[in-house]
């Protein structure tokens, strides 16, 4: 039905909170809703088990046995989530800056750390082309091409990684401001 009862009016039923008018209303309802008289038969089973619990007593000294145990317990502190995706955007963000600083002392080391990269796979694959009997030259021209046209891929390459940085920092933000109370 459109005005079936909500979660929170049988729970307020179930603590015996409800006001005499809205009672009425639960129970006039429930004899022409076949579910929401399904959900408060339920209801009723748990408020009587409820009741029944209420009966058990407790043996003597429990109280002070379970406060002593908690007493003695050694308190851990929370673990902080996303500490580890934290750590990586900062090492990034961190590895950016570092390359943005020191771009003209860095950027020769990167193109001959990177081009003896590219050689090494070449003389890699080329070996492993030669020794299945396969013509290496189509990768050795490859290889060239993409070396030959590295130094104008760097920038692109170094906005893209700027690009997710930047990404990543804006999501740790509103994921933290997201968790934060208030």
């Amino acid at each position: 039905m459109k005005d079936c009862i909500d979660q929170k009016t049988f729970s307020r039923y179930l603590e015996d909170s409800l006001e005499p008018e809205v009672l009425t209303r639960l129970e006039a309802h429930c004899r022409i809703c076949e579910r929401c008289a399904g959900e408060l038969a339920g209801w009723k089973v748990l408020k009587e088990k409820l009741r029944e619990a209420a009966d058990v007593e407790v043996p003597d000294g429990l109280k002070e046995k379970v406060m002593s145990r908690i007493a003695g317990e050694k308190i851990l502190p929370a673990r902080r989530e996303g500490g580890a995706r934290r750590g990586l955007a900062a090492a990034i963000v961190f590895a950016a800056a570092l390359y943005y600083l020191f771009r003209p002392v860095l950027r020769p080391i990167l193109f001959s750390l990177i081009s003896a990269g590219l050689k090494f796979l070449s003389a890699l694959w080329y070996n492993a082309l030669s020794a299945v009997g396969m013509d290496p030259a189509i990768l050795i021209r490859l290889f060239g091409k993409i070396m030959a046209g590295f130094g104008s891929l760097l920038p692109v390459f170094m906005a893209a990684t700027f690009l997710m940085v930047t990404g990543l920092v804006v999501l740790i933000i509103r994921g933290r401001a997201a968790r934060q109370p208030g």
